[in-house]
């Protein structure tokens, strides 16, 4: 079996949806998988290269952050290529593709995520491949700065319970749903956090904290 996981970050290295691509990996190990292979798809221009190895995948993860409540537009347009390339080739004797999608966010609801999963969804119909469903999940904004904590454990309980699900179900071929979750951490603790950082983030950018009010006009 060969599994395709694809960030879709436009960060490229260091990002949440790199991160859960890494956790997810170490669950699809365990169910001893034959062969992975990770693309990062940061910028909107993917040679065939790319669609050729995906397209040879039994099933592919895509992982990507939500981006006003959809998917990224560099994203969409690596998406729109791969489309028409798949309809010039369409002949070729390809594999039946399992899709799965990871959607993170930095609000705290894992269901924010629930129209991108969906959008997910629209691009295999439009394609011809199995959409399986995938995992919304919220609190995004916290998970790189908890590299020590075991996915499964902590604050990444639930998440690494969802993504050990989702491994055995990629192995499988089974439909996984739309599962949405959170970081086992306070809501009120974590918008006190987000609110810290963009404190300290306006700050570090020149201007006070009355600016976060400025409003457009």
């Amino acid at each position: 079996m060969k599994i395709a996981l694809i960030s879709g970050s436009p960060r490229g290295d260091k990002t949440t949806s790199l991160i859960l691509l890494k956790g997810l990996k170490e669950y699809l190990n365990k169910e001893n998988v034959e062969e992975i292979i990770e693309l990062v798809w940061n910028d909107p221009y993917k040679g065939e290269k790319d669609f050729e190895e995906v397209l040879r995948s039994d099933a592919i993860v895509f992982a990507f952050p939500l981006y006003v409540d959809s998917i990224p537009s560099h994203l969409l347009n690596v998406l729109v290529d791969f489309e028409e390339y798949i309809n010039k080739n369409k002949d070729t004797n390809y594999n039946k593709t399992n899709v799965y999608a990871i959607v993170n966010n930095g609000f705290f609801d894992g269901k924010q995520n629930c129209l991108a999963l969906e959008n997910i969804g629209h691009f295999c119909k439009k394609v011809g491949f199995n959409f399986k469903g995938g995992i919304g999940i919220g609190g995004g904004g916290m998970l790189s700065n908890l590299d020590n904590v075991p996915f499964g454990s902590g604050p990444k309980k639930n998440i690494g319970n969802e993504l050990s699900k989702l491994s055995k179900n990629i192995k499988i071929g089974e439909d996984n749903g739309l599962i949405f979750t959170e970081p086992n951490f306070p809501r009120f603790l974590y918008k006190i956090m987000a609110q810290i950082g963009w404190r300290n983030s306006i700050k570090k950018n020149g201007l006070k904290l009355r600016d976060l009010k400025r409003k457009i006009t």
